[in-house]
């Protein structure tokens, strides 16, 4: 899969991932997980491009999540992630709510998540958010989702920066 986004530039990249996304830290056992479900087929390239150490998740990762809208549902504002299929990020694990949590994009372009009353909350640097409390992100935000599943934030420029340019020798720096 790593040979699809070697060669892209930055320009056709960031058309096809023009919104953020999310690097998970540890493995998702499968037995437990369907990821991934609705997580993009960007997760096969960082299976394979992120075995290798770099400073901001540890060396397990292996799955990314496109937050992007990929339903057309009733919350047109909102970028859902849920345990269930309605969600435009569907996380198929226990821990994860039906309707967890929600992305929105702000009028200056940068992104904000909500708690959507989750019953394992959702966390932002190891702070909890109270629901429907808007936190807006930054790179390299850590993003806690059940007490359980952990992924850095990355806006597209900085994951292309980081994961694929130079075939992801920024990722192997230490």
């Amino acid at each position: 899969m790593m040979e699809k986004y070697k060669d892209y530039s930055e320009e056709e990249f960031l058309k096809e991932y023009p919104g953020p996304l999310l690097v998970t830290d540890e493995e998702v056992e499968e037995a437990e997980s369907e990821l991934p479900s609705r997580t993009d087929d960007i997760s096969n390239l960082v299976a394979e491009v992120l075995r290798a150490p770099h400073k901001i998740a540890d060396p397990s990762v292996r799955k990314v999540i496109a937050v992007r809208k990929n339903s057309q549902d009733s919350y047109e504002k909102m970028i859902t992630l849920g345990r269930t299929d309605n969600n435009d990020i569907v996380l198929k694990l226990p821990y994860i709510s039906k309707f967890h949590a929600y992305f929105l994009k702000l009028p200056d372009g940068r992104y904000a998540i909500s708690d959507a009353e989750s019953f394992n909350k959702t966390m932002v640097n190891d702070q909890e958010l109270k629901p429907h409390e808007k936190r807006q992100l930054e790179f390299g935000d850590r993003i806690t989702i059940g007490n359980k599943l952990s992924c850095t934030y990355f806006p597209p420029r900085a994951f292309y920066e980081y994961f694929i340019k130079d075939g992801g020798k920024k990722s192997r720096e230490s």
